[in-house]
Order: C-alpha cells, then sequence, then structure tokens
C-alpha cells in the first residue's frame, strides 16, 4: 500500500486501525498490557537478575517512558510494538515525534 510516498505493509495498517479504535475507549495499563509483552521480548536481560536489570530494569514504567525510543526499535513485532507505542503516547503527550 503506498501513501504519501511511505510503503505501510498492509499488517502495519490492521494493527494501526485496531489501536486507534481501541485507544480511544481504552487507556492501556502498564502491568496488564505493557508488561506481558516486554516479559516475552526482553527476558531476562532487563528483568530480576538479568545482566542489564540494574541499568534498564523494564518492570518499571519510567523506564519505559524515559528510553521509549530505544525500545520501540528493538521491538519487532508491529502489533507488540502498537501497544508499547500506544502506551508511551498516553503517558507521554510530549514525545509526539516516537519513531515507528
Amino acid at each position: 500500500m503506498m501513501q504519501t510516498g511511505i510503503m505501510h505493509s498492509p499488517a502495519s495498517v490492521i494493527v494501526k486501525k485496531k489501536l486507534a479504535a481501541s485507544s480511544i475507549d481504552k487507556k492501556l495499563d502498564f502491568e496488564k498490557d505493557v508488561l506481558p509483552v516486554l516479559l516475552k521480548n526482553c527476558s531476562p536481560c532487563h528483568f530480576t537478575g538479568g545482566k542489564m536489570y540494574e541499568r534498564l530494569p523494564f518492570d518499571k514504567e519510567a523506564t519505559i517512558l524515559n528510553n521509549a525510543d530505544k525500545i520501540l526499535k528493538r521491538v519487532e513485532k508491529d502489533e507488540k510494538k502498537a501497544v508499547v507505542k500506544e502506551f508511551i503516547l498516553q503517558h507521554r503527550s510530549d514525545r509526539p515525534g516516537l519513531t515507528e
């Protein structure tokens, strides 16, 4: 799909449409919505006992919000990235230029 010179995969367009519809109705919760994504994708390194936990503990909401761009670059699946990105956007209105 081509729009304004930017190529979008069909999957990313579907995820964005679903997220646009769902984000109006529901504010995402860190522990319920985001933490499971991070546990699946970033364990064991960024959780208790992991080699990166002391520097970047992903079980802390502030770590995610303060390192948004770096974290979004590392989450590979569009659907998972969309959940994390939406959470960040809901909590960080001062960051309109987040990367995809």
